[in-house]
């Protein structure tokens, strides 16, 4: 069986919103913005209450910016960043990929590099609707 699709720009960041979260650094950045915005709003509380000068206001309320931020658009800016780097590395806007399970392993092609995955190295599968990820051993 093969799966074969054009990789755009548009499918790509198609992906910020149908594969919230699966990667680690997307979970770091969504934990840090929580834990930004949660102290950024709890030192200007108290700075209200207490006083504190003009830079710490400054501070506080560019944590809380950064931290929306990251919030609402970590996801499509990772994808966007993803995009743009493969481009760079193809030279091209869009370019085909295709996943060939056989008989002894998978064969995944990413535009001109070619992977082969054994089955015995899949560690887990986890399956979404019409999508399915393999969690690989290393």
């Amino acid at each position: 069986m093969k799966n074969e699709y054009r990789v755009t720009k548009e499918l790509m960041q198609s992906w910020a919103s149908e594969y919230p979260l699966y990667n680690v650094p997307l979970i770091t950045i969504f934990a840090v913005g929580c834990a930004m915005a949660v102290l950024s709003l709890n030192s200007l509380v108290i700075g209200l209450l207490g006083g504190f000068t003009l830079s710490d206001g400054v501070a506080c309320v560019g944590c809380i910016a950064i931290s929306i931020y990251l919030l609402l658009f970590g996801q499509r800016t990772y994808w966007s960043r993803r995009y743009q780097s493969q481009a760079e590395e193809y030279e091209v806007e869009e370019w085909m990929r295709s996943i060939e399970f056989t008989e002894a392993e998978i064969v995944y092609t990413n535009h001109t590099v070619t992977e082969h995955v054994a089955y015995e190295s899949i560690r887990k599968i986890k399956e979404k609707e019409n999508v399915v990820i393999l969690m690989l051993e290393g």
